[in-house]
């Protein structure tokens, strides 16, 4: 039997010291939906939410991204190095990026080329963490450089309001 794939944000925020309340004053996400957040079965956690709480944090996004989405893996690809493991140059990985299709990073991430097609053209559809964490992985970006692009315009809300 296949083992369910889970993110662990419960067990990440609970080695850290904040408790929801202190969390959704600084994030403005509401302390009921950091606790559901917190169970390992929901991986619907959105990039804006999984940036700001990172944030509210103060931690380091990819240690955060590789501890929550662990459990996360990409599909290998036969006769293919798109990450860069040993055989392909820096120049090689720019141009396995610029020439990736959308239905190889389906392939490789799981995620649906649909899905990936709404994200790509639709500003409304909202990338969920794990989608970001999948995408960068497999383009070779820093995760924290995908997470910045995608939710860098937030912000955390002041102390004082």
């Amino acid at each position: 039997m296949k083992k369910k794939t889970q993110q662990y944000l419960g067990a990440y925020l609970n080695s850290h010291s904040k408790r929801n309340v202190e969390i959704s004053k600084t994030t403005g996400i509401i302390p009921s939906r950091l606790s559901k957040l917190r169970d390992p079965n929901k991986d619907t956690i959105t990039a804006d939410e999984f940036y700001l709480i990172s944030l509210a944090l103060d931690v380091d996004i990819e240690e955060m991204a590789a501890y929550v989405f662990s459990d996360y893996e990409l599909r290998p690809q036969k006769g293919d190095n798109i990450r860069g493991k040993g055989k392909l140059t820096k120049f090689g990985i720019l141009l396995a990026e610029g020439l990736m299709t959308q239905k190889d990073i389906a392939a490789i991430t799981k995620i649906r080329e649909y899905r990936l097609s709404t994200l790509s053209n639709d500003e409304t559809t909202v990338p969920l963490a794990k989608e970001v964490y999948l995408v960068a992985l497999t383009i070779g970006k820093k995760v924290s450089d995908a997470f910045h692009f995608v939710s860098g315009h937030l912000t955390l809300k002041s102390k004082d309001g």
